[in-house]
């Protein structure tokens, strides 16, 4: 029975305190349990570290612009998808890129097996919002850069997200630590 990449990170989770991974992820050692990880792995756990239960990976950069830099390209290094819009959002059980008909096909095509696509009903639509609305529970907590988001957008989500008892947080980077061979800042 193959066992999916999800439910080893679930193990590896269950098998060692967040305080080993996380020392584990940041200083590998001869023995690096995490080096056969996938990004998307590495992600969740920085989620339970962080105690996150969905991640929100938008793809533009703290300007809004157009193209970003690739060191801005977190939704890339996390999916495979290189497409220039889409959002990804990342729980423990799934992952999905939330994109429009213009990517359909090539995120389809470039996505790591873990990852499902997500096709948006109306270009630039908020279908993973409504996607992440079906999944969360009291209590639950949503991470986003807060560089990433507009804050008006940012507490329109907020408040449509407490009508459910979750709450939307605006964290750090996720990839700073993490995405060892990220490209610099331009």
């Amino acid at each position: 029975m193959r066992i999916g990449t999800w439910q080893v990170g679930e193990i590896l989770a269950k098998s060692y305190p967040r305080e080993t991974l996380w020392i584990l992820l940041k200083n590998p050692c001869p023995i690096n349990y995490l080096a056969t990880m996938t990004n998307l792995e590495i992600l969740r756990v920085w989620m339970n570290e962080n105690m996150l239960d969905v991640l929100i990976i938008p793809t533009n950069d703290p300007h809004f612009s157009e193209y970003v830099a690739d060191h801005w390209k977190t939704r890339e290094w996390a999916s495979g998808f290189s497409g220039s819009a889409g959002t990804a959002v990342i729980t423990q059980q799934e992952a999905i890129v939330s994109v429009d008909s213009r990517y359909f096909l090539q995120a389809e095509q470039q996505l790591e097996i873990e990852w499902e696509v997500l096709r948006q009903k109306v270009n630039h639509g908020l279908d993973h919002v409504h996607w992440i609305e079906e999944r969360v529970q009291v209590g639950s907590k949503i991470g986003i850069d807060g560089r990433l988001v507009p804050a008006s957008a940012l507490a329109r989500t907020k408040k449509r997200f407490k009508k459910f008892g979750a709450e939307i947080l605006a964290v750090g980077d996720p990839a700073q630590d993490i995405w060892k061979d990220r490209p610099a800042l331009p």
